[in-house]
């Protein structure tokens, strides 16, 4: 959206900048036709930008339909200006440097205490600002401003008021914490930030209306709606989590029964399969020596029941062909890839092996009945926000991306029957595909977009 502003050189810098990020690349050209400006102004403003390092000649683009020479293609820098990225989870601190195309550079953390306090959170947050602000400095990367992203009800300008999941965190002046270091300070929900995130860098860059959807821990969205943010009268707009599908349903920490985190989210995923943590055998064996049930645990348990199924459907297929000698009483081991290590197995009798082959094929069954009860507690929800908002795209955030395609078929093909057909049919659900890194991306587009908005803190 291009802006008005009194000062006409500033605004159409910034506004230049604009066209170019949505655009990818341009030319002075187009820039002037587009901005109704003069071309020798177009030129000007463009080559002060490149000066400035927030522009670079990418090519040469093709001729103008009056012919002549051939215009320069312009692109963002990426290494033109840096934005600070801070996100506080449960059990870190996380910060890096965002440039002005979303990658992250300098990333690190800092481990909260078991026993973490309000006090402990400001400490981790001010030691790895002051952290990542020093190999900004040190690499000569100039930042705007530090963006912050949290779980909970956030007040923008102070920090977190009502962070269910994560109580420690409430009240906590995060602007107090950062004040030192001297620079803007932006601060928000991690849902909507990672739903900046992909308007900005990722899936939801050409649409307008479209849904960022937080799975882990709980259940949390950042709603675009006509390209703007929605945020709700108390910014409590988005806490989807804790729309009621299963009157008198399981509890959860809101105080609430049945709430839709409980069933959808990934820690849900995790209570199921440790309901059932007794039909799966090597899962089992994982737990009990230690190993905590997560979902990368449960993706290898899949990998591993898939592996030894292939197997057992190569070794029928040249069963024909081995003798009897060859075997009975022999013994090897089976699983010498490093990724799958921990496959390996003793082959002995005819009867062990039909006794491995079935606990496999009951571990996987109940890993996939966990799946597809998953995937179809998370079409009554999204079948839910497909009927009240009509969005074009849905991008699930989580540990449970790692899930793959049978997760999100599983999905699609159970929201066909939840949702009216028209919106159904509509809303595209993807993965997103910023992985691990969608909190400080997040938390990185939240500062480029304020400081978009405020061209001073670009061109003072």
């Amino acid at each position: 959206m291009l802006l008005k502003k009194n000062d006409s050189k500033r605004t159409n810098k910034l506004n230049i900048l604009q066209i170019v990020r949505h655009s990818g690349e341009t030319t002075k050209p187009a820039l002037a036709k587009v901005l109704g400006i003069s071309m020798p102004t177009s030129s000007s403003l463009v080559d002060e930008l490149i000066g400035e390092g927030f522009l670079q000649i990418s090519g040469i683009g093709a001729s103008t339909e009056q012919g002549g020479k051939k215009p320069k293609l312009i692109t963002l820098n990426p290494q033109g200006r840096y934005a600070a990225a801070l996100h506080i989870g449960a059990r870190k601190v996380e910060g890096a440097v965002v440039d002005l195309l979303g990658g992250l550079h300098h990333r690190l953390s800092e481990p909260l205490p078991p026993h973490r306090t309000q006090q402990a959170v400001g400490r981790a947050l001010s030691a790895v600002a002051g952290r990542v602000l020093e190999l900004a400095r040190s690499a000569d990367m100039p930042v705007v401003g530090i963006g912050v992203g949290l779980p909970g009800l956030v007040d923008r300008h102070k920090g977190p008021t009502t962070a269910v999941n994560f109580s420690e965190v409430n009240g906590l002046r995060i602007d107090r914490e950062l004040e030192p270091f001297g620079l803007p300070v932006w601060i928000d929900n991690e849902c909507r930030n990672s739903a900046l995130a992909e308007q900005w860098f990722g899936l939801g860059r050409q649409k307008r209306n479209f849904v960022s959807l937080f799975t882990d821990g709980g259940i949390g969205a950042g709603f675009l709606i006509d390209g703007q943010m929605v945020r709700g009268m108390d910014e409590s707009f988005g806490e989807i989590g804790h729309t009621v599908v299963q009157m008198d349903g399981r509890p959860c920490r809101c105080g609430n029964h049945g709430c839709w985190e409980t069933y959808a989210s990934s820690d849900a995923l995790l209570e199921t399969v440790r309901d059932r943590l007794h039909e799966a055998d090597w899962l089992n064996a994982r737990v009990t020596s230690g190993e905590p049930l997560t979902v990368a645990l449960i993706v290898q348990a899949l990998e591993r029941s898939n592996t030894g199924a292939l197997r057992e459907a190569e070794a029928s297929h040249s069963e024909g062909d081995d003798s009897a000698g060859n075997r009975a009483d022999q013994a090897d081991f089976v699983g010498s890839s490093e990724s799958h290590a921990d496959q390996t197995v003793f082959r002995g009798s005819p009867e062990s092996e039909n006794n491995l082959a079935a606990g496999t094929n009951r571990e996987k069954r109940v890993i996939q009945a966990a799946i597809n009860e998953l995937g179809d507690y998370l079409a009554v929800g999204l079948g839910n926000i497909v009927n009240l908002f009509n969005p074009e795209l849905i991008v699930i955030h989580g540990e449970m991306t790692m899930l793959g395609e049978p997760l999100l078929s599983r999905v699609r093909q159970s929201l066909l029957g939840r949702a009216l057909p028209a919106a159904a049919a509509r809303a595209d659900i993807r993965f997103t595909g910023f992985g691990e890194h969608a909190n400080l991306i997040g938390a990185g587009s939240l500062a480029w977009r304020e400081t978009f908005d405020e061209p001073e803190l670009l061109f003072p």
